[in-house]
């Protein structure tokens, strides 16, 4: 039921500040993340800001799993509203169930075999390919210059 209520709310959400805002992007992101996962996502931004308030530099973000289920959902209702093709041409109530299943089946998952790990791993892959790694990886390697080939002269003879 728990997670009806949260699909249900995003949606909610997504679709409220679509039109509110004229259907942009960022607000409909950010209402349906905070809408979809409560509190959640709301203790670490506070305790951000009281950090930096305080000028401590010790400030971190780190999202709940949850909170990053509710960003991701919010990301596929928004695609639905801009007609995005990589939603494949679903509708809005044929992409809330595919969510349900989905949802409901990850939530299984989570508890039964531990599959956190997992959302850690592709977080990681995710953030060396799209922020720095992954190109600095390749800069090194095509700023390499090749080993000279050094003649040693006096290994050879005089007329060689």
């Amino acid at each position: 039921m728990s997670t009806i209520s949260q699909v249900l709310l995003i949606d909610r959400g997504v679709h409220l500040a679509g039109q509110v805002y004229g259907n942009a992007p960022i607000p409909m992101l950010v209402v349906g993340t905070v809408v979809g996962s409560g509190a959640e996502v709301l203790k670490p931004m506070a305790s951000l800001l009281i950090n930096r308030c305080q000028h401590n530099q010790m400030a971190i973000l780190k999202l709940s799993n949850n909170s990053k289920l509710a960003l991701f959902l919010s990301l596929l209702f928004m695609l639905e509203i801009y007609k995005n093709p990589m939603i494949m041409g679903f509708t809005r109530h044929q992409l809330m169930v595919h969510i349900l299943v989905l949802t409901t089946a990850f939530k299984f998952l989570s508890l039964c075999y531990r599959t956190d790990h997992l959302i850690w791993l592709l977080e990681h892959q995710i953030l060396y390919t799209l922020f720095g790694g992954f190109s600095r990886d390749l800069s090194k390697f095509f700023e390499r210059l090749p080993e000279p080939k050094v003649r040693r002269t006096w290994a050879f003879a005089e007329f060689d």
